[in-house]
């Protein structure tokens, strides 16, 4: 009878796991007012979401990589970061391409999930010199 409570309270745990990790009732359209922009003490720029929703905080950590990404590949250094990069946005556009959310960029305009997909892959490939 233990074993049976307990894997029903397990059970009902993962339940509520997985509503809290993909969202439950969330909106689905991220406009570009539910993100802050601030900046930091050496003069960066800061994507800051205005809630906790996790479409509006993958907004912010896209429009974060994007920033961070212009900064790092200027000099042609660190390649490893700017793999990374790229591949942290892939997978931040995947997700909200696979969840049907609606992204606007920071001038109000959509997101087109696919295309910068598209771009983010092909900038991958030419840093990728392994293969």
């Amino acid at each position: 009878m233990e074993r049976c409570a307990t894997g029903i309270l397990a059970a009902a745990l993962l339940v509520f796991m997985a509503i809290g990790i993909n969202g439950c009732g969330e909106q689905s359209t991220v406009k570009s007012s539910d993100i802050i922009i601030s900046t930091g003490p050496d003069g960066e720029t800061i994507y800051v979401p205005r809630t906790v929703d996790a479409a509006t905080s993958a907004l912010a950590q896209y429009l974060q990589l994007q920033a961070d990404f212009k900064g790092i590949s200027k000099d042609g250094y660190f390649l490893d970061t700017q793999l990374a990069n790229l591949h942290s946005q892939e997978r931040l556009l995947s997700r909200a391409q696979a969840l049907k959310w609606r992204w606007q960029n920071m001038d109000g305009k959509i997101i087109d999930l696919s295309s910068s997909i598209d771009q983010v892959k092909a900038r991958i490939k030419t840093l990728d010199v392994n293969g």
